[in-house]
């Protein structure tokens, strides 16, 4: 789904992957990814994906961005095209460069949240302004024997009464590099669908009834809830679907997140949604 919203995540997103160091270049850290493969192996994952990650950091009196990137190590796998493809695309997909040239895709966006900072500042001149302000990160976020997700997110403030959040999350096959989708969902639609859909934020809220979850919501009825527009993933617990801030709630309410544990998920997924998630 390609709603006002995601458009509006997406312009964000462009305008701020974060910048870098002084004289324009990123810079590799890869005690951030020891951790992530560290934490898989821990878990008993086997073949656990290795990565690498880059880091980039600058600021001045007008602003203060940051930005860490983690991403498959190994340039030839299926995998690592589909994650940096992923990154590229959640950041505003205006990079036309080589994805696979990780550091030059940072620096093209970096550059460029930098220099719209400081076109901002001179344009609105705010009085007693902050910061602005962009911290952004993509990590590696769960991995079971077979699949693989890797988490974006980012926050931006540019004055006003707070920040926003975008966040994203895509799962992968560690093989192909195919991704899952919401097409692998048969109807969302559906009873069956809406009711552990229902179900899943019910115990995001903390509430028993849907006419509680209802008073939680923002121009949506509790009785047709919309897909995300970001895309269905897989966590530990099963399959995740998560709402950025705004799209059926209040800011205050952050991301509702609901959950669908795997054993339900049976009657809800296309064939090759199932093969997808089974181990």
């Amino acid at each position: 789904m390609k709603n006002f919203f995601y458009t509006a995540a997406i312009l964000f997103s462009a305008a701020s992957l974060i910048s870098c160091q002084p004289n324009g270049k990123g810079t590799a850290d890869n005690s951030f990814a020891k951790d992530s493969t560290e934490l898989s192996a821990m878990e008993g994952v086997m073949d656990a994906v290795q990565t690498d990650s880059v880091v980039f950091e600058k600021k001045n009196e007008v602003s203060d961005v940051k930005y860490m990137m983690e991403y498959p190590n190994d340039p030839s796998a299926p995998l690592t095209t589909a994650v940096l493809t992923f990154i590229n695309k959640f950041f505003g997909e205006t990079y036309e460069g080589n994805v696979a040239n990780v550091q030059h895709m940072a620096d093209f966006y970096g550059n460029k949240s930098f220099e719209e900072f400081a076109k901002q500042a001179k344009e609105e001149k705010p009085a007693g302004y902050m910061k602005y302000e962009c911290s952004g990160e993509v990590r590696k976020s769960y991995e079971s024997d077979k699949n693989v997700s890797f988490t974006a997110n980012l926050y931006q403030f540019e004055q006003g009464a707070h920040g926003i959040n975008f966040s994203e999350t895509a799962t992968f096959n560690k093989q192909t590099g195919k991704q899952f989708t919401a097409e692998m969902i048969k109807d969302h639609k559906s009873e069956v669908f809406q009711e552990l859909l229902r179900e899943g934020l019910r115990k995001y809220w903390e509430v028993k009834t849907d006419t509680e979850l209802e008073e939680h919501l923002i121009e949506v009825k509790v009785n047709s809830l919309p897909l995300p527009t970001t895309t269905p993933y897989l966590t530990k617990e099963g399959m995740a679907l998560t709402y950025n801030q705004y799209e059926i709630a209040s800011y205050a309410d952050g991301m509702p997140t609901a959950v669908i544990p795997f054993n339900k998920l049976k009657d809800i997924l296309t064939a090759e949604g199932l093969e997808f998630v089974a181990e």
